[in-house]
């Protein structure tokens, strides 16, 4: 159960267009003032870098070392971010006068952040170290530097924690007040560059500085927003053979327009995949190549880790899910999943697809050698990194902000981080039930997505965090045409409809929705325009749905298929009657499965229960949102349940067999008979003149298709015939064993669909 939740109001705002104003109000832009600086980033907006605590003292070290020609340090990190502050502070620090190499830690022997060994081997090195995008939280690490000798300045954005490390100077956005705390650790490692040699040689670094700024997912609003647009302009115009090696193994075409899209999902998967699976000296080697030929190879060795990447994450995702099949996810707050052998480069991607996919805060560890490591994503609103501080504890080590987070353990403490972890998160919940949430910023109508109001949108990019690609709500249309495309399926292609009005889209990874999706729907999409042989038309992103005014599509002939269907299921249930009450109020956000045979009773219920999910063919939901399903065979409903509900009434005991084999934890309960149940049982009715007239025709040779009133009367004739061992039915095709006799009275499915006034014995 996904909730439709709206992030901007109505808002007006002197000199702008009523939609114009309510997105920039969404996005924290209350004035004229800030949405002129916002429509229109002035490089001149950027607040000088001498404002951050420690950049003066920083400065002034750097330069005085620069002068006396010293050896220097920079010590990054493994991740896009990471490279690229280190490209960006390697640079500034030689362009100063020192001598200065790089070090990157390996993910996989060292982890995140300083680590001693690594200070004790740089100290013979150098005299100076400048952290970039790490070190904030390195006290013990920081004592050692000192205490060899090795002066220490740390540049980071992470979350500071209440003891600081011991160093020449501290550099980081949260600290001292500093107006914009959004950077990330090549924002710092910028505004030290900006700070040591101004404006020229920082602008002709903004490429990088953008990239990691897209990359890192901090919120794209005042200073990021500057860099991200002005950084965007220059990689297209890059200099950099690395850079441009890198965009051409994407499929960009040189001069192009560089997009924030083609950043997140292009470029920085490949910068990542080299310290996710190889080493990050990969990426660096890149960004600081000066031969295009050289580059070109470091790009394409890039490019085919990244697909091994992809690989390597679907392996965890798919371990995860199997270890998520043995927990119990309807009570669950949280996911903690860990096995030995995943990659620890890419337990984060991973973490980040379960949280997307269940809606909970998710951790997912790698085990080796009696040590896990692990990285934790956020999900339903929750702060991660407040959920972690409470388990504390138990970590060697942790760090992170509230969507994301990295951590180190023994592996033998998992169980009880598992136990805590989900009471931290259930305390932040206080009650309430953890939903997904997706997010919409007004109400459109399918008439409205034009090429000219597209382009109008497109005012607001680069999307990113904190400015997310608006998202509307399309009520009440209908999806048409529809058909899966792409590997295996996954995607849909589709159009949706309203009134006249159509238009073309795509739903990622939508794919086997396809069946269930409801005749008339409310939709959340992204708008973009599409250029195809030269022309530009408007099209849309499917980003979720949930029935409209009309949940289902009528379908009396499947309503009957779909009871035969439990029905055949049930004979193979030897188990006893199960005990089944009367239904009485309903309630719950999960665990309630509201069975409905007929379109009718599922249209009442659909409104009586307005917040369930609602769904037809098949349902499957691993944390078990309650739902109203109609024309979906119990076989087929694959999600936890405590309380399944026969909503048109119980046909027999077949019916109430099969869903306690299906549901061994859950109470049963059933309405009164409807009238609906009635229709379906009068379809399928047989008297015993009309089963011994189909037993001769199906004698005779003929099938399913040719025997009987209607296809499901012989259906449900081959069902009885086939229970009391006088047939078996395979597919549409009787079997008929010659020379046996039976009573039809003997079968349950007989005695389900029989009208009452039958009685008597009587043989075939």
């Amino acid at each position: 159960m996904r909730q439709f939740v709206r992030r901007a109001e109505p808002f007006e705002m002197p000199g702008y267009e009523p939609w114009l104003a309510l997105l920039l109000h969404a996005r924290g832009i209350d004035t004229p003032e800030a949405a002129q600086a916002f429509l229109n980033p002035d490089f001149g907006s950027l607040h000088d870098p001498m404002l951050l605590g420690g950049m003066e003292t920083a400065v002034r070290i750097i330069r005085e070392a620069g002068r006396r020609g010293a050896r220097a340090v920079v010590y990054g990190d493994y991740d896009v971010d990471g490279i690229c502050a280190s490209v960006l502070a390697k640079e500034a620090l030689s362009a100063a006068g020192l001598k200065t190499v790089v070090y990157i830690p390996d993910r996989h022997t060292e982890g995140y952040g300083i680590n001693e060994e690594a200070v004790r081997q740089l100290a013979g090195q150098a005299e100076l170290m400048l952290t970039v995008d790490c070190g904030i939280t390195a006290v013990r690490e920081a004592a050692l530097a000192r205490q060899l000798g090795l002066r220490l300045i740390i540049t980071d954005h992470h979350r500071p924690p209440d003891e600081l490390p011991e160093a020449e100077a501290i550099i980081n956005p949260l600290l001292a007040d500093y107006p914009f705390p959004g950077l990330c650790g090549a924002g710092v490692a910028w505004k030290l560059a900006f700070a040591l040699h101004g404006e020229t040689f920082a602008r002709q670094r903004l490429d990088l500085a953008a990239l990691a700024t897209i990359a890192d997912m901090v919120p794209l609003l005042s200073e990021n927003r500057v860099i991200a647009v002005f950084g965007l302009a220059a990689m297209k115009e890059s200099v950099r053979p690395g850079l441009r090696a890198l965009m051409k193994v994407t499929g960009l075409e040189e001069g192009r327009s560089v997009s924030a899209d083609r950043v997140g999902f292009g470029l920085a998967p490949r910068l990542n995949a080299g310290g996710r699976l190889s080493t990050a000296r990969l990426g660096l080697d890149l960004l600081t190549s000066e031969r295009p030929q050289e580059a070109a190879e470091l790009a394409l060795q890039l490019d085919q880790i990244n697909t091994k990447r992809r690989q390597e994450e679907q392996r965890v995702i798919d371990g995860a899910r199997a270890a998520l099949a043995e927990l119990d996810l309807m009570r669950a707050h949280s996911i903690v999943v860990w096995a030995e052998g995943w990659n620890s480069g890419v337990v984060g991607l991973a973490a980040g697809k379960l949280a997307e996919e269940y809606g909970l805060p998710t951790l997912v560890l790698s085990v080796e050698g009696g040590k896990a490591t692990g990285s934790g994503r956020a999900g339903g609103g929750i702060d991660l990194h407040q959920a972690l501080a409470g388990c504390g504890d138990l970590f060697d080590r942790f760090g992170g902000h509230r969507a994301a987070a990295g951590m180190s353990l023994r592996a033998e403490k998992l169980p009880e981080l598992r136990a805590r972890f989900d009471e931290q998160v259930a305390a932040q919940l206080d009650g309430r039930p953890l939903l997904s949430e997706v997010c919409y910023d007004a109400e459109l109508r399918l008439a409205d997505v034009t090429r000219e109001n597209i382009e109008r949108l497109e005012k607001l990019a680069p999307f990113g965090m904190g400015n997310p690609s608006p998202a509307f709500l399309l009520k009440e249309v209908e999806g048409i045409a529809a058909r899966r495309v792409g590997a295996d399926a996954r995607h849909l292609k589709l159009s949706l409809q309203q009134a006249a009005e159509r238009r073309d889209g795509i739903a990622f990874g939508m794919g086997e929705r396809m069946e269930g999706m409801p005749p008339v729907m409310n939709a959340i999409v992204r708008l973009s325009l599409n250029e195809f042989r030269g022309r530009i038309s408007p099209q849309f992103e499917l980003m979720d749905f949930q029935p409209g005014s009309r949940p289902f599509e009528q379908d009396p002939e499947k309503e009957a298929d779909t009871l035969l269907a439990d029905l055949k299921a049930a004979l193979a249930v030897r188990e006893d009657m199960p005990d089944v009450a009367e239904a009485g109020t309903i309630a719950g956000a999960q665990g309630k499965l509201l069975l409905c045979r007929s379109y009718e009773t599922a249209l009442r219920m659909r409104a009586a229960y307005p917040d369930f999910d609602a769904a037809s063919h098949r349902y499957s939901d691993p944390r078990g949102m309650s739902a109203v399903l109609y024309n979906v065979p119990i076989q087929e409903i694959h999600a936890p349940c405590d309380a399944l509900y026969f909503c048109d009434g119980l046909t027999g005991s077949l019916e109430a067999r099969l869903a306690a084999r299906h549901f061994p934890d859950a109470a049963l309960f059933d309405f009164p008979e409807t009238r609906g149940l009635e229709d379906i049982l009068s379809r399928l009715r047989l008297s015993l003149d009309e089963l011994r007239e189909i037993y001769v025709q199906f004698r005779a040779g003929h099938g399913i298709m040719q025997a009987g009133r209607s296809r499901q009367a012989a259906l449900a004739a081959a069902l009885i015939f086939e229970e009391i061992g006088l047939a078996r039915l395979e597919e549409e095709r009787v079997l008929l064993f010659p020379g046996k006799r039976a009573d039809p009275k003997d079968s349950l499915v007989f005695q389900s669909t029989k009208a009452r006034s039958i009685c008597g014995t009587q043989q075939i």
